[in-house]
């Protein structure tokens, strides 16, 4: 009786520890669309995800700025300027995996890598795509041994009709 408990727990465990890993994670897709929603499409996907909001800012009576948290992951999502429907969504997360997985969508999605930047031997790492009116940055900062981190940052201003 006790061994299954255990077996029961354990599976329960992994389970949970297998879904909320899961579920922190973004697509190149997912993170487009975030960047390209409104307000309440981006805080519902968000607590979905099982984060949590740590802050909101705003100016001129709109949320210009929102963060979430969840573990060692930050999503920012930001308006730029007054007027202005520039907007911005950064992720800072520590799993290579991500890291490679955003990096290998991004050549499977052919977008063109306009520049990259390195410093410090090759322990930091910006690169730089552009597809339309969507500008991508993907970032690992290898410095510290111990605090490994990546993001991506996407700025995206919709096209305007005069």
């Amino acid at each position: 009786m006790k061994t299954n408990i255990t077996r029961t727990f354990a599976l329960t465990a992994f389970v949970l520890l297998s879904v909320s890993t899961k579920a922190q994670s973004f697509s190149l897709n997912e993170l487009t669309t975030l960047a390209k929603c409104d307000y309440d499409a981006f805080n519902t996907t968000m607590v979905e995800k099982g984060y949590v909001q740590r802050g909101s800012k705003s100016w001129g009576g709109a949320v210009a700025q929102r963060t979430y948290v969840l573990g060692d992951n930050i999503v920012v999502g930001d308006v730029r300027g007054v007027g202005s429907n520039t907007t911005v969504l950064a992720w800072r997360f520590n799993d290579v995996t991500d890291y490679k997985n955003i990096l290998q969508e991004l050549k499977d999605a052919e977008y063109e890598q306009t520049n990259r930047e390195v410093r410090n031997g090759n322990k930091y790492e910006s690169l730089y795509f552009e597809r339309g009116t969507l500008r991508i940055i993907v970032t690992k900062d290898l410095a510290k041994e111990y605090e490994r981190s990546y993001s991506i940052s996407l700025m995206y201003t919709p096209l305007t009709t005069q």
